[in-house]
């Protein structure tokens, strides 16, 4: 690891040199607030150069420039050239910062084709920028053309950027006129207009023009990007650990979720010739299914809920998923090149059954199920998260053929029984995630010898009776029913719908049928 102060500038510039977001890094998310904090450190830090230049000037001596430090960069140097030339540099932290640097470049590129009448009185021009490597390697084609390669859906917008830059500049050499200051800036000779673009990128870009529209002298922003400092961070592929470092870093900007965190620790494990082919068939299946680039937080959710599934007993902190994750995958043996292939698998398998109990999205490849599908919505109507990691349990036992359909269903009805029947009687539940969870364990041993495991399961729920965890009996959930009132409790509701069954809830939701003699078998397994 080669670790040196660098201006961010004089980081990116050099000749046959592009810097590369390795395909599982997460989208650009950087928003307008990150966007103006930089703003305002380029416009603080350039105002400080232009007069410290003006003091020196009128014989202030030797005046040291003004710098700001605005964070790290942290890339792998392998030593790998194109076949043009280009060296390239996989991005492990710092992507934000680079992206938005050259969003800024665009902007400026951007000003000076709009406003021609100005050309003589800039400190740079559109030409420069395009030209001296800021945004290209000029006279490369193909990937190695861009000074920066993104990931994903935003790798296609802003090479659209990009481009239109350039046809625009080559239009102006050709004489032509220049480019229709009327045309709204973030979307003029783009093909990035769709409205399944991602909006980051443009939406950024927008407000970096319509800074720069408004500050008194644009210079001052030309001179400030100069002089950005980061620390620039080389590791080298092989001697090196990206992953250590990424985890080290502080960012200053949006923090990192979970699952950004998980997906870098499985793919960085890869030798980099086979990240991109392990995320594209492997990775991406995995977050497709649970939409996590939309944000919606259930990847995180799906990985806290399969921890527990796979690790139950054991507990963890619920704020450190990402460190039982890691211990996790040392403990299994999953730190090698096979081994994360086979932890991928593992992980597409359980999040299939995920999708289908949270969203109801049924599994490839199973024949489908109307008593499976009507179970889990039941459950899902229910709103009780905790039992997630106990319904994958059971998923996982009836996708690998441990139980039949009719266990599944059977024990998918019992849990809707059971958390409804404690809802409507009030029932204390601070230690429900914790006995769940030693169910789970013992469900295991169940299975593992090919005992019956639904009997086994409602047996473990009866004998929690006398205590806060009990599965209420008919009486207790008939007379819960009968001395509630109907009128505060939404129809809709899980006590809502049991006070509407009135008398035939005990029937709609039963009390298993387990003798005496099988419950003291299972009481005894403890």
């Amino acid at each position: 690891m080669h670790a040196d102060t660098a201006t961010i500038v004089g980081l990116v510039t050099p000749v046959n040199l592009r810097f590369v977001v390795p395909v599982y890094q997460r989208p650009y998310t950087w928003d307008i607030r990150q966007c103006a904090q930089l703003w305002d450190d380029v416009i603080s830090v350039g105002t400080a150069a232009r007069e410290a230049r003006m003091r020196s000037a009128y014989g202030g001596g030797n005046v040291l420039p003004a710098y700001h430090f605005t964070g790290s960069i942290v890339w792998i140097q392998d030593g790998a050239v194109s076949a043009s030339g280009v060296e390239s540099r996989l991005l492990i932290d710092g992507q934000q910062r680079i992206t938005t640097l050259m969003l800024v470049f665009v902007a400026l590129v951007r000003y000076a084709q709009h406003h021609p009448e100005k050309a003589g009185a800039l400190a740079w021009s559109a030409q420069e920028i395009l030209d001296d490597g800021y945004l290209t390697n000029k006279h490369r084609t193909g990937a190695d053309h861009y000074k920066l390669t993104l990931s994903k859906g935003d790798r296609e917008v802003f090479q659209a950027l990009v481009d239109g830059l350039e046809r625009a500049d080559a239009s102006a050499g050709d004489g032509a006129a220049a480019v229709d200051s009327t045309v709204p800036p973030t979307y003029a000779n783009s093909a990035a207009s769709s409205p399944a673009t991602p909006s980051h990128l443009l939406d950024n870009l927008a407000f970096f023009e319509s800074e720069l529209e408004r500050v008194p002298d644009p210079d001052v922003v030309w001179l400030g990007l100069q002089h950005l400092q980061v620390a620039s961070i080389a590791l080298t592929e092989g001697q090196d650990n990206p992953q250590l470092v990424f985890e080290s870093m502080n960012s200053t900007g949006k923090d990192l979720s979970v699952a950004d965190l998980v997906r870098n620790f499985i793919l960085m494990s890869a030798p980099i010739e086979s990240q991109a082919s392990l995320y594209r068939s492997f990775w991406h299946p995995i977050e497709e299914a649970l939409d996590a680039d939309a944000g919606s937080g259930l990847f995180d959710a799906f990985l806290h809920d399969w921890l527990t599934a796979i690790r139950a007993p054991r507990q963890f902190d619920a704020t450190d998923i990402y460190g039982a994750f890691k211990h996790y995958v040392r403990a299994g043996g999953y730190d090698t090149h096979s081994g994360v292939v086979a932890l991928i698998n593992q992980l597409r398998r359980f999040v299939r059954y995920y999708a289908h109990i949270t969203t109801g999205e049924p599994v490839p490849g199973r024949d489908a199920s109307a008593e499976i599908d009507d179970a889990l919505a039941d459950l899902r109507a229910l709103g009780e998260s905790r039992v997630r990691p106990l319904l994958l349990a059971f998923y996982d036992a009836y996708d690998q053929q441990d139980i039949d359909r009719d266990a599944f269903v059977r024990v998918l009805r019992a849990t809707e029984s059971y958390i409804l029947r404690r809802a409507v009687c009030d029932c204390p539940d601070d230690d429900l995630a914790l006995f769940l969870s030693g169910i789970i364990a013992r469900l295991d041993g169940v299975r593992a010898v090919g005992g019956d495991y639904a009997t086994a399961f409602e047996s473990y729920l009866l004998n929690a009776e006398g205590t806060a965890l009990r599965f209420p009996t008919d009486d207790e959930f008939a007379r819960a029913i009968a001395l509630r009132d109907a009128a505060d409790w939404d129809a809709a509701t899980p006590i809502g719908r049991a006070l509407a069954a009135g008398e035939d809830a005990c029937t709609r939701w039963p009390y298993p049928a387990v003798d005496e003699a099988t419950r003291a078998i299972y009481r005894a397994s403890r």
